[in-house]
């Protein structure tokens, strides 16, 4: 048996699967130092192995370069949730102040003032809701798609009927606003009668996550090319 503990260059323990109950005379500890100024310590049982500092630092380095790179998906992950939430809390403040809220003293109080605010900006309100809508579908896209990539999460299908039209178009309501800022007009080669009849069996979330991912991902290139393009036309 071995377990392992990834310390950092100032020696904080950032990964580690050791027990805290391991106890006994049999258990050995020996530490490798790696080039990056980081160590990963080992615990181990097993007498022959702790005396081969090769195999060690081979194995030392194979860890390091798991936990790496298992480091860069969460701190993607992570960036990507951090804009999101951004993104949200920007474009609530704009139907909902704070400063106006921070006067409230109780949640009867900061109801009445969002009710006023609401009614005041209906058009506003609308979008709001409607962009919210569209992150939190990112937000569920993105996690489903972390968890089963990164995390080895099983995907559990519910398989039923749909109307494919339906569900396209109810993906495609989410990008109203990237569709009208880059002038795309998309349409449907077939009714809802046909789509009606020849439901397909799918399970919605799985199609969802995947068509929100591809349209996210024509569209930002899209966008790319264009800045590229408008980039490229100004003269020199």
């Amino acid at each position: 048996m071995i377990y392992f503990e990834k310390r950092s260059s100032r020696g904080e323990t950032t990964a580690s699967n050791i027990p805290k109950n391991l106890l006994g005379p049999e258990w050995r500890r020996k530490e490798i130092n790696l080039p990056d100024a980081t160590s990963v310590s080992f615990v181990t049982n097993d007498p022959d192995l702790i005396k081969s500092s090769r195999v060690l630092k081979k194995l030392a380095l194979a860890f390091n370069s798991i936990h790496e790179q298992f480091t860069d998906q969460l701190k993607a992950h992570s960036h990507t949730i951090k804009k999101l939430q951004g993104q949200l809390a920007q474009k609530l403040d704009g139907i909902i102040e704070s400063p106006m809220l921070s006067y409230a003293d109780d949640y009867p109080t900061h109801r009445s003032k969002v009710a006023v605010m609401i009614q005041n900006k209906n058009e506003l309100a609308a979008d709001t809701l409607l962009y919210l809508r569209k992150r939190i579908i990112e937000m569920d896209a993105h996690i489903q798609g972390f968890e089963v990539l990164h995390m080895g999460e099983e995907i559990r299908l519910d398989i039923q009927q749909h109307n494919i039209r339906r569900i396209l178009i109810n993906i495609l309501h989410a990008f109203n606003d990237d569709f009208t800022t880059q002038q795309i007009h998309p349409h449907f080669m077939f009714d809802d009668a046909s789509a009606e009849v020849s439901k397909l069996a799918l399970d919605y979330k799985t199609i969802n996550a995947a068509f929100y991912n591809f349209l996210t991902t024509q569209l930002n290139m899209q966008n790319l090319v264009q800045r590229l393009d408008s980039f490229l036309a100004q003269p020199t």
